[in-house]
């Protein structure tokens, strides 16, 4: 990456990226809405020295407060804005990307990395102003049928991402790959004797396949495209 001044960690947990982020960036803004989690999230960085900041805030599309609904079997890891856990919710504070940049955010954004669990598209809709004045690279989660549907009938790839292009970190075992009772052994097999890292490649975005994450390149990143699709087709050959 050729600009690293600031960095946004949206969902950052208890700070796994946050880590790396600091040592890179100029500023690194850890953002984590869930109060006890953000309460790890600040010893860690104040303990292991990182150059970052946390905010006890969520990132949407609005301003105001949402509720937040706790995933009970013990990964605080899976709450989310979304209505699809059991069990109780927590109100807390949300607010919009742009209006979170322009209050905290002294520097250049060069990255976002977006982690929340199916909110995605309201927080890419929320930081739409910021996008557009900075082009930040951006990686996300797209690994759920309600974050394509969202996307999808918001028509996110064709208004706040329009200018950008999107490579997807996929898996190689994909069950359309390998159906089927043969198949699933197939698989399993392979995550057990496939080396570290080497489950999933880098290839073109396509909309309709869930991935891991999805990486978001503007305009003025396009001469890199290239280069890393180069490199992902040596290593799936």
């Amino acid at each position: 990456m050729p600009d690293r001044r600031a960095a946004l960690d949206v969902g950052s947990n208890i700070g796994n990226h946050c880590a790396l982020f600091s040592q890179y960036f100029q500023e690194t803004h850890a953002i984590e809405p869930h109060q006890e989690v953000f309460s790890v999230l600040s010893r860690n960085i104040i303990r292991n020295g990182w150059k970052a900041k946390a905010y006890n805030v969520g990132l949407s599309d609005q301003d105001g407060k949402l509720p937040l609904y706790i995933d009970e079997s013990g990964n605080l890891g899976g709450t989310s804005f979304i209505n699809s856990q059991t069990g109780r919710s927590i109100e807390v504070a949300v607010t919009t990307g742009d209006a979170f940049v322009q209050k905290n955010v002294s520097e250049h954004v060069d990255y976002i990395k977006i982690d929340v669990e199916s909110y995605e598209g309201q927080v890419i809709k929320g930081l739409a102003t910021t996008i557009e004045a900075f082009q930040p690279i951006i990686s996300m989660e797209f690994n759920n049928q309600t974050t394509i549907d969202y996307f999808m009938q918001n028509e996110i790839f064709v208004r706040e991402l329009k200018q950008y292009h999107p490579l997807a970190m996929y898996s190689r075992w994909l069950r359309c790959l390998w159906p089927g009772f043969f198949g699933k052994i197939r698989r399993r097999i392979n995550k057990i004797f496939t080396r570290r890292g080497f489950a999933y490649y880098l290839s073109e975005f396509d909309l309709n396949i869930t991935s891991e994450s999805v990486i978001l390149l503007p305009p003025k990143h396009e001469g890199i495209i290239a280069s890393l699709l180069e490199a992902a087709q040596s290593d799936r050959a």
